[in-house]
């Protein structure tokens, strides 16, 4: 795995509380495997990720707004 969605996942792991968890980890699950299989590798990690919560993906939308705000808290 990238090194860097391993240290965003870690990330995540260390700042989300008990409820986010809950919807964070299925989310990440969801986002990682729209990066697989390897083919898709070359596309950037968030741009899926930002792609699908821009379509209407309520998990993904709050995984990408945590990633992108929650440091801001």
């Amino acid at each position: 795995m990238d090194p860097a969605v391993v240290q965003l996942l870690q990330q995540v792991e260390r700042d989300a509380d008990s409820y986010l968890s809950e919807i964070v980890a299925p989310a990440w699950a969801k986002a990682l495997r729209l990066c697989w299989p390897p083919y898709r590798s070359c596309y950037p990690f968030w741009k899926v990720v930002a792609e699908e919560a821009r379509s209407g993906d309520k998990a993904l939308r709050l995984l990408f707004s945590h990633y992108v705000f929650g440091h801001r808290r």
